[in-house]
Parts: structure tokens; C-alpha cells; sequence
């Protein structure tokens, strides 16, 4: 295993000599996909205080914690136990709360995506099951730190395009949201007759999803426990999740993400990511002031390959002696975005630093630039929503069962109707 360091990078840059900045994004996301950076978030506090927060809450007993569990989400969002998510399969080591950005026609009291279709409608389906009832203080904070990181990563979603000497405008409007319609703010009861009735045709249909439409970040409060814990919590379970992996070897659906952790402790706390041919421990002793980021398979589709949607694992370590908190800001586009590859002229001309792969398994050189890791029937689909829920439904298949038995997912990740 190689400890070769994943870049440092710091925001001030951005804001004192911005084509400095760009460079190092650009070698950071081209060479590794994984990058440190230093951050900006204000008050300086905060990173800290979302942090105890998620901690408080898991320190809480198993009965208060399903108060808000996502087995009752249509959109899969809530708390999850110890061992019900997977990665291909194989249960993950950890606990966590997932939620999303609300969606205003839903925050209106309209019910018009239960069985909608395109499936990713869905996602907008309901609400964030937030404890206000015994621990009030954990939306303000939640939602405080995830507008600060939403604007870093608008920051370095405009420096991924001047990278590639590219108008950042050419990412820009995929990410912006559209206003409701002056009718639906009047009377939102016609808008949901609209969506409800049989006569409404598919192009009109879609007029509508259109416009409540924002970009779709997703939070997660996760807490990877210690190997004695999880041996505990897990004894009785049928299914007992793997002794080593905290999280399985996979790439992330999204655009980009940006992840907090806890552990200064230790020089690392069980993060790996994939380059060239090797895993890579990633240092977490930065503390606070710093943010893990690594791109998705949509910036790898779009950028046709140039920059790396990096494989990543989390493995248990035996030394930890207590439980690690991480939060994850997972940044997208809108849901009805698309994030197709960029023309072939608009890449040809840029720099290539990284070894590229040989046509044949390694051409029978131990010394050749070794395949890019990739998780088996896992098609990079370049709709913004279709990935997304392919993610969800893989992961928990279960709640998808439940709450939509009209659909199937099949072996590449496609979701289709029964």
C-alpha cells in the first residue's frame, strides 16, 4: 500500500490568485480525484459544534434514534442502524442520519410524487425526519454547516471548469434552481389537481417537475463505531456486517463531495482511496479546519474521463477506542440535470499528467499503469436523478421494496417499472 500524501489545498487561494488555485485543483482532480482542503467556514466554530451534535445524538439509546428512523421515508432519508446499509452487498459497519434538500412544492403540503414518474421524482417525496422532539438543536446547526460547504463547493465546481478552460456557466445553470410558477404560489391546489389528474399529458407533466427543481445535496451524520461495539450491537443480527469494512470499496454518484471528520487523534482513521493502482491511506489529523473532498461519477462522465471519480473504503482499525463521527455533503446538480460527457474537442487539448492504462490487462508488464478500479455492473448513468436513486435503491433494498413495489432496479443499476 502506498502513504503517498493527498494534496493540500486551501481555499484563501481561490480568493487571492484564483489561476493558482485552479492549477492545483486541476493536478489534485486529474492525478488522485481525492484532495484536502483547507477551508473558510465561518463562524470557525461551527465544523466542531455540527460534530457534537452528531455525536449527541448517537450517543442516545437505540429507541430514541428510531424516532426518526428511514424505514418509513419514501425518499430514504432518517436514521439507519448498525448494519443495514450495504456496498455491493456486503453490510457496512457504521450508523448514520441521511437527509436531503426539501423540495417547495412538497414543503407546500402537495402529495404529487408518490408514484411519480421519472422514479428520482420520488426522492422529493417527503420531509426530514429531524428529532425536534429531544434534540431540538440538531437541524439549525445541520442546516447552518451544510449552506457554508454548499458554497465552497460552488467555489470549486467554478474552478473545475477553468480548469478545463471551460466558462463556468457551463456548469453553473445545472445547478440553479427554477422559481415556482406565479400560479402554483397563488393557489398550490390547482398545481396538485395538475399533477393528479389522468389527463395531464407527459411534456406538461415534466413542465411541472421542472419547476420545482433545486440543486440536490445530500448530508450524512455517520458514526463508524469501535470493533467491540459493533461486535456487540450486531451478535444477535442474522446478518452480521463485515469485522473490517466500515464502508466497501465504491465511487460516489454525485458531483462532488466534502466530508468532515473528528479523528485528530490518529494519523489516519480508515479512509482509503484508490490511485493508480494502489490503496491510500488519507490523513485525518488535519482536525476541523479541513475538509475531505473527491469527485463523483458525474464530474468523471463529464469531463470524459479527465478528472477521476476515486474509488474510497472505510476499514475498521482496532486501535480506534471510540467511535469515529464523519459528514459527508454529497453536492449535486438538480435532479432533472443531465451530466453528459463534454464534446472530444473541448478535452483534446488538455494537459494529460497521469500514466494512461494499458488496452491490455497490464500488456504483461508488473510495471504498467495498472486499470482504474471500478465496482462490477456499475453503468455511470448521466442523468443527475437516475444515479442518484440507483445509489439508494442498491444500498437500502429493503425500504425500496416497500415503498415503491412498482419498480425494479436491474443488474446495472437501472431503474425501471414492473
Amino acid at each position: 500500500m502506498k502513504s503517498n500524501p493527498i494534496p493540500l489545498l486551501d481555499i484563501a487561494l481561490y480568493h487571492s490568485n484564483r489561476s493558482a488555485f485552479v492549477e492545483e485543483l486541476r493536478k489534485a482532480c486529474h492525478n488522485v480525484g481525492f484532495f484536502l482542503l483547507k477551508h473558510n467556514i465561518a463562524p470557525n466554530r461551527l465544523p466542531k459544534e455540527v460534530l457534537d451534535e452528531g455525536r449527541q445524538f448517537f450517543q442516545r439509546s437505540l429507541d430514541e434514534k428510531n424516532m426518526i428512523s428511514y424505514e418509513h421515508n419514501p425518499a430514504f432519508r432518517g436514521y439507519m442502524p448498525l448494519g443495514v446499509e450495504n456496498t455491493a452487498g456486503q453490510l457496512d459497519n457504521r450508523e448514520q442520519i441521511e437527509y436531503a434538500v426539501e423540495y417547495p412544492l412538497h414543503a407546500q403540503g402537495l402529495n404529487v410524487y408518490t408514484k411519480a414518474w421519472p422514479a428520482y421524482h420520488r426522492l422529493k417525496s417527503a420531509p426530514n425526519p429531524w428529532p425536534t422532539s429531544f434534540q431540538p438543536s440538531l437541524q439549525p446547526k445541520t442546516m447552518d454547516y451544510v449552506q457554508n460547504v454548499c458554497q465552497v463547493a460552488d467555489c470549486l465546481r467554478d474552478s473545475l471548469c477553468l480548469a478545463m478552460d471551460l466558462d463556468p456557466k457551463v456548469l453553473e445553470h445545472k445547478f440553479n434552481s427554477s422559481s415556482l410558477s406565479s400560479e402554483a404560489s397563488k393557489d398550490p391546489k390547482v398545481l396538485e389537481h395538475k399533477f393528479n389528474s389522468s389527463s395531464l399529458s407527459s411534456e406538461a407533466s415534466n413542465d411541472l417537475h421542472r419547476k420545482d427543481e433545486v440543486p440536490h445535496w445530500v448530508v450524512k451524520m455517520i458514526s463508524y463505531p469501535t470493533n467491540d461495539a459493533s461486535n456487540e450491537e450486531s451478535k444477535d443480527r442474522s446478518r452480521s456486517p463485515s469485522p473490517i469494512q466500515g464502508v466497501g470499496a465504491h465511487t460516489d454518484t454525485n458531483f462532488l463531495t466534502l466530508v468532515l471528520q473528528d479523528n485528530e487523534e490518529e494519523e489516519d482513521g480508515g479512509l482509503q482511496v484508490f490511485s493508480q493502482g494502489d490503496w491510500i491511506n488519507v490523513p485525518t489529523h488535519h482536525g476541523t479546519d479541513v475538509l475531505i473532498c473527491n469527485l463523483g461519477e458525474q464530474a468523471e462522465t463529464w469531463s470524459r474521463g479527465y478528472f477521476l471519480a476515486t474509488p474510497h473504503r472505510v476499514l475498521m482499525k482496532s486501535r480506534i477506542r471510540k467511535p469515529r463521527i464523519s459528514l459527508p455533503l454529497f453536492y449535486n446538480p438538480c435532479l432533472s440535470a443531465t451530466m453528459e460527457p463534454l464534446e472530444e474537442s473541448s478535452v483534446k487539448h488538455l494537459k494529460w499528467d497521469r500514466p494512461k492504462p494499458s488496452t491490455s490487462e497490464n500488456d504483461g508488464n508488473e510495471n504498467a499503469p495498472k486499470k482504474h478500479w471500478r465496482r462490477p455492473n456499475n453503468t455511470m448513468l448521466t442523468s443527475v436523478g437516475e444515479n442518484t436513486f440507483k445509489s439508494l435503491a442498491r444500498s437500502h433494498p429493503q425500504v425500496f421494496a416497500k415503498h415503491h413495489p412498482d419498480l425494479s432496479i436491474l443488474p446495472d443499476g437501472k431503474i425501471v417499472k414492473k
